[in-house]
């Protein structure tokens, strides 16, 4: 394999490394937010519960 196509397949190995961590944090990002929302939804409703509404 020549030196050009090495550098090539590198530089493209590369992109695909960082849209990989890229896609996980925004997956992460997505996930945590919900779980929060979700979390802040149920405190909601048993604090409602409590004073009676």
């Amino acid at each position: 394999m020549s030196n050009a196509m090495q550098s090539f397949l590198y530089g493209l190995a590369s992109i695909a490394f960082v849209a990989a961590i890229i896609a996980l944090c925004s997956g992460v990002k997505a996930a945590v937010k919900k779980y929060l929302k979700g979390g802040q939804n149920h405190d909601d409703q048993q604090t409602a519960h409590r004073h009676g509404s």
